[in-house]
């Protein structure tokens, strides 16, 4: 199955999910869509639109995801400009203290992430 590219990644920003104060940086409310159930997850993150697609000239800063209730934690690559996706043990399984999981090769079903975006 082929991966998941920047160009199957809809960026919904509405003016409403757009905060600025002159002379501070801007926060951009996100919602990411992708995934389809046949696109897989890419090795390193799933690369993103262009930050001007979230409201932005010159650069993020940073980018955090809220809690997802897909039981998948999603984290901003600042570095690479893509998003990552880590799980961690079997839900099944009793809680453990083992640290988080990048997944790989998983066709991604339709899935949206709010995310929370700082730049300028």
């Amino acid at each position: 199955m082929p991966d998941l590219t920047a160009s199957n990644v809809t960026v919904t920003l509405g003016q409403r999910n757009i905060e600025h104060r002159p002379g501070m940086l801007r926060r951009v409310f996100p919602d990411l869509t992708f995934g389809n159930g046949a696109l897989t997850y890419p090795a390193g993150g799933i690369p993103l639109p262009a930050k001007e697609q979230f409201g932005f000239l010159k650069q993020i800063v940073y980018g955090v995801a809220e809690p997802a209730i897909d039981a998948y934690v999603y984290k901003y690559d600042r570095t690479n400009h893509k998003l990552l996706i880590y799980r961690g043990g079997s839900p099944t399984a009793p809680p453990t203290l083992t640290p988080l999981v990048e997944i790989t090769a998983v066709a991604i079903a339709s899935t949206v992430v709010r995310m929370q975006f700082v730049g300028e």
